[in-house]
């Protein structure tokens, strides 16, 4: 007999060191995990953010095509009009002797060409405001880009004002042509002709000038035009890049969160194993005080509905009405009311057992939390850091630990897994969930979490 009370009594302390290994492991995975999944999401989110900068630089290189466009448009128009302007002032001094009003007819028509410049340097000053647009969208990526447009814009401007100003020229040379249409027919023809030459000849001259300083503008603009093109190509190409990389490395960050999941999922079997065996393990007490506690939240139910406190619908209600102005959002069930009257006493009761305890709440099948510890039960404020640590009931718990333990069937579930404390703190936390049943009916499961042992 003494030989096999040292047999039981040497396994039992093999099981128990065994348990005592596998929470150590499930602590270290849980906390891999909650790290993996951490770099996993920001992997995500600087996916998405490379992404959208591929997208702006990509709308800014449209913007600039269109300058360019908007360039080669303007000195077509440019040279187009200075043809019909040369052309328009030949002919006037060639039909001077056929009489003044047609001159003043051919500058009109010189007038409305030169006004067509001003008008393509206007859509060139709107393409060039829509690439502002664009660049900003980059944020400090589209630093250059923005500098680019904005000189772009501004010598659009200037090639609105030039064509303005030969525009202002032509009107006065055919005023000067129409008031000398109308002077006296004894005027002498000569005297007419000498005037208008000399008018043209001015005219001529200032045109000249301007279009030069506009045929310059208009270079300016095709040469920012073309290497802001350039360079935003480059940079959409490598921004695309670094996003296919990043999206590569993402990918692999998953394939290692399942599997430390896994091995996490693996090192919570073994607790349960060791803890089924009968041996006392660590975790042994904190598993019985689980059963318990949802043994005597199940009664309770059980009672309120004998007593038609409630009807078995809205016991079981899985319509979850948003809190409005909640952050994180908090909701309510027609069972909130009756839950919050008869858990309080027992889950507090919890705390008080040990100081391991982090908290002691039951949720429903979803993972819905509608009364939870006191302590953790504040009124919410504007800070969400704050509301995540101190605001954690009427709220639905849908990640891993908190979908398993509402689902949970088995006779008790061990979890292990780092918690959200807000503000950037996290807590490696093991779990017993315990179902809680009314009648034959499922209603949801008691969580227990305390904090582990570690070696």
């Amino acid at each position: 007999m003494g030989a096999d009370a040292d047999d039981s009594e040497m396994l039992e302390n093999t099981i128990a060191e065994a348990a005592t290994a596998a929470g150590v492991l499930g602590c270290e995975m849980a906390d891999i995990a909650g790290t993996i999944d951490d770099v996993r999401r920001l992997a995500h989110s600087q996916t998405i953010r490379f992404t959208a900068v591929g997208n702006d630089v990509s709308a800014i290189v449209s913007a600039n095509e269109l300058i360019r466009a908007g360039a080669q448009e303007t000195a077509a128009a440019a040279r187009d009009t200075r043809d019909r302007v040369e052309e328009s002032l030949n002919a006037a001094v060639a039909h001077i002797e056929a009489g003044l009003a047609a001159v003043g007819g051919s500058l009109d028509e010189a007038l409305a060409a030169t006004n067509e410049i001003a008008q393509v340097a206007l859509q060139t000053r709107i393409v060039a405001l829509n690439a502002s647009v664009e660049a900003a969208h980059a944020g400090s990526e589209g630093s250059s880009f923005a500098v680019v447009a904005a000189a772009v814009r501004d010598l659009a401007q200037q090639i609105q004002g030039s064509s303005k100003t030969i525009a202002a020229k032509l009107a006065a040379l055919t005023a000067t042509v129409r008031a000398l249409a109308s002077r006296d027919e004894a005027t002498q023809a000569g005297e007419r002709t000498a005037g208008l030459r000399a008018s043209v000849g001015r005219a001529l001259d200032d045109f000249h000038e301007q279009f030069d300083a506009v045929a310059k503008r208009i270079e300016d603009v095709a040469a920012s035009a073309d290497r802001s093109v350039a360079d935003c190509a480059r940079v959409d190409a490598s921004v695309r890049s670094m996003a296919a990389e990043v999206s590569s490395i993402e990918k692999s960050i998953e394939t290692a969160a399942r599997k430390s999941e896994n091995l996490l999922g693996v090192s919570e079997r073994l607790i349960e194993v060791t803890a089924s065996s009968g041996a006392q393990t660590d975790d042994t007490p904190f598993i019985e005080c689980a059963l318990a506690v949802a043994a005597e939240l199940s009664l309770l139910l059980e009672e309120a509905l004998a007593r038609n406190e409630i009807t078995p619908d809205a016991l079981f209600d899985e319509r979850y009405a948003p809190i409005a102005l909640t952050d994180p959002p908090q909701h309510l069930t027609r069972f909130v009311a009756l839950t919050d009257r008869l858990f309080p006493p027992t889950q507090e009761s919890v705390l008080e057992w040990s100081e391991r305890v982090t908290f002691c709440a039951a949720v429903d099948r979803n993972g819905f939390l509608p009364t939870h510890n006191l302590k953790y039960s504040k009124p919410q404020t504007a800070d969400v850091a704050w509301n995540t640590a101190n605001c954690r009931n009427r709220r639905l718990f849908q990640d891993r630990a908190g979908l398993a333990a509402g689902r949970n069937v088995k006779p008790f579930l061990v979890q292990t897994y780092r918690r959200d404390m807000g503000g950037g703190n996290f807590a490696i936390l093991k779990e017993v969930d315990a179902p809680i049943t009314v009648g034959r009916r499922h209603w949801g499961n008691l969580r227990l979490a305390f904090r582990p042992t570690r070696l």
